[in-house]
């Protein structure tokens, strides 16, 4: 049976959704597909599956996020939805619960890259919200 849940986060709050979607696949909510804030599962057995929420650079159609989830999907890690932004794409990760969890920024040049591209997002977003404010 498919479920859909509501629930409002932030992009700067990625660990939290990621942590959230986690803790539902806990109590027997597999993740099928994401939205915004619009969030569906699939009864599973508890804990069957751990989920990665990654924010990238670029549009899911691009090649690098194309080549990345193949890679992935050799790895048995497989994508259960993106949410696009502009410029930017959040991806669902779905791997089997008995995997060691694994970290996709491991090495410190791609932390960074993350860091930058998340920071310019959230400026970008400060600066259209504010002068929309003061322009109307």
């Amino acid at each position: 049976m498919r479920t859909t849940f509501h629930k409002l986060f932030w992009l700067w709050q990625l660990p939290k959704e990621e942590a959230w979607i986690n803790e539902m696949a806990e109590h027997g909510y597999g993740l099928v597909s994401a939205g915004r804030v619009t969030y569906e599962f699939e009864d599973i057995e508890d804990g069957k599956y751990k989920y990665k929420a990654l924010f990238f650079k670029g549009s899911f159609t691009s090649e690098k996020i194309r080549e990345f989830l193949k890679f992935m999907e050799e790895m048995d890690v497989h994508n259960t939805g993106h949410v696009s932004y502009p410029g930017h794409t959040v991806i669902y990760l779905r791997y089997d619960s008995s995997v060691e969890d694994f970290d996709i920024y491991s090495d410190l040049d791609s932390k960074i890259e993350y860091e930058r591209t998340l920071v310019s997002y959230l400026l970008f977003a400060t600066i259209v919200t504010f002068s929309h404010g003061y322009l109307t």
